[in-house]
């Protein structure tokens, strides 16, 4: 979904005055290690906003969503599944991207279910 430049600095602004300050760690996949035969990854994290809320019932899906799971928009330029969260002392891991919206191409808002680890 791709929004006007007016509305893409309207979400901002919303989000950056309401949402709440979140820390995004990402892992880059780096080099092959043939000897283990695994990739060596580097995690990064990046400071952000982002609203937090409970999953609703018409949300649950069976093995996917659970009830105790979380509802997370936020804003970000990169989301992967297998990502973390931390927002005070939770830690979420990203087990579902939803939705994503974009601006001149741009991702700019996720929708995801996080799970608290």
């Amino acid at each position: 979904m791709s929004l006007s430049k007016s509305l893409y600095n309207t979400a901002k602004k919303l989000i950056n005055k309401y949402g709440s300050d979140v820390t995004l760690t990402t892992s880059a996949k780096g080099a092959y290690d043939p000897l283990k035969g695994t990739y060596a990854s580097t995690p990064t994290d990046t400071p952000t906003k982002a609203f937090i809320s409970n999953v609703g019932s018409s949300d649950i899906v069976e093995g996917v969503i659970n009830i105790d799971d979380s509802k997370l928009l936020l804003m970000a330029s990169n989301l992967s599944k297998g990502d973390y969260i931390q927002h005070r002392t939770t830690k979420y891991k990203v087990m579902a991207i939803i939705d994503r919206v974009e601006a001149q191409n741009l991702p700019i808002i996720f929708t995801a279910i996080g799970r608290s680890v």
